[in-house]
C-alpha cells in the first residue's frame, strides 16, 4: 500500500511518547544492525524530527543508499 501520510510528532495524537517508546524497544536493534552506537536518548530526542539528525546519519546513509529512486542512490543531484 502506498504511502499517503506521513505524520510528523506522532505523539501529538497518541496517549504515550511514541519517539521514547522507539527508542527504548526499536532503535537499539536498528543501530546494531547498522553498525553504530546508540545515541543519548536526549540527543534522540532533540534530532529525531529535524531534516539532519546528526545522531543518526549513519542510517540516513543506509537507507538512501537502498532507495534506487533516491538521487543519494543514483549519484544525480
Amino acid at each position: 500500500m502506498p504511502q499517503f501520510l506521513s505524520l510528523g510528532r506522532p505523539s501529538r495524537f497518541l496517549s504515550n511518547n511514541y519517539e521514547s517508546f522507539f527508542f527504548q524497544y526499536f532503535l537499539p536493534y536498528l543501530c546494531n544492525f547498522a553498525g553504530c552506537s546508540l545515541p543519548s536518548k536526549n540527543d534522540y530526542l532533540q534530532q529525531v524530527h529535524t531534516i539532519n539528525a546528526p545522531c543518526l546519519t549513519k542510517m540516513q546513509q543506509m537507507y538512501y543508499e537502498g532507495c534506487i529512486n533516491s538521487s543519494k542512490y543514483t549519484g544525480d543531484i
